[in-house]
């Protein structure tokens, strides 16, 4: 299986409909789309803690659902909670740390020069009659960081959103409401490290803040974030020029860590125009 991976000046262009990204309609898991519940604190390689103090209710995948992948809290208080997730395939989420050395059977796709992301993103409770989907559930904060394997298979993971550059509509400290266009790049120092390290792709970590804002103390709602059509960035410039807009890699489908790191038989585009 081979996937379609487009480069970033395609991305960030507000009027693209996210149905006709490519991948859209077909197959197009650019990582494993398992879903690891990640306790604690998680911090990334360019200086941003994620927090975490619930395992939420999930579902769904971020790359082809039209759903997408959503986490969900209920709730009677006004309290914030964060769920954190771990999008990809492990057989430990406890290899997800920064500096942590990820074993070699580990599989992704394993994409090289992935600066960035774009998706959707919704906080709309799920559909259905009852005073829980009203609306006073919401998710107020959706952070995605990249996570990959360096040179020598450690775990590097970077934030893309407080530490990145906005390209899309919406800001990812905000309240989307119904779906909006989300799209960040690293910054080009971060960036840099990416692609001169050869950093491979593993997955996501995703953070969101859930929080009930009205409907008094004694009634339950549901605090719901969702993300899907989530596509990576690939970029070896890391001014982002507008010298690279619209080309296409196409790129082979998952395999080992071991395999992708072997200079024989790695992974490598197979077309380019």
């Amino acid at each position: 299986m081979s996937i379609l991976v487009s480069c970033p000046d395609k991305y960030v262009q507000a009027a693209l409909n996210p149905q006709d990204w490519p991948g859209s309609s077909q197959n197009a898991n650019y990582t494993g789309s398992s879903r690891s519940h990640l306790s604690g604190n998680t911090s990334t390689n360019n200086g941003v803690t994620l927090g975490e103090n619930i395992n939420s209710g999930r579902g769904g995948s971020i790359y082809v659902d039209s759903g997408g992948f959503w986490a969900q809290v209920q709730t009677k208080t006004s309290s914030t909670f964060t769920s954190k997730h771990f999008v990809g395939t492990t057989s430990n989420a406890g290899y997800v740390k920064e500096g942590n050395l990820i074993p070699s059977d580990q599989k992704s796709t394993w994409l090289r020069d992935v600066t960035g992301f774009h998706c959707e993103v919704s906080s709309s409770p799920p559909s259905g009659g009852g005073s829980e989907n009203d609306g006073c559930g919401k998710v107020e904060k959706i952070v995605i960081c990249a996570v990959y394997a360096d040179a020598n298979r450690y775990c590097r993971i970077m934030d893309m959103c407080v530490k990145g550059v906005k390209k899309g509509e919406h800001s990812y400290d905000s309240t989307p409401g119904s779906w909006k266009k989300m799209c960040y790049v690293l910054k080009e120092s971060d960036a840099n490290k990416v692609i001169n390290g050869g950093w491979m792709l593993w997955g996501w970590v995703i953070e969101m803040k859930h929080r009930k804002t009205c409907g008094g103390s004694t009634k339950q709602k549901n605090c719901r974030g969702s993300i899907r059509y989530l596509r990576p960035i690939v970029s070896s410039n890391a001014t982002y020029a507008t010298a690279i807009k619209e080309q296409q890699l196409v790129f082979h489908w998952e395999t080992t860590l071991a395999h992708a790191k072997d200079p024989s038989a790695q992974p490598m585009a197979l077309q380019h125009h």
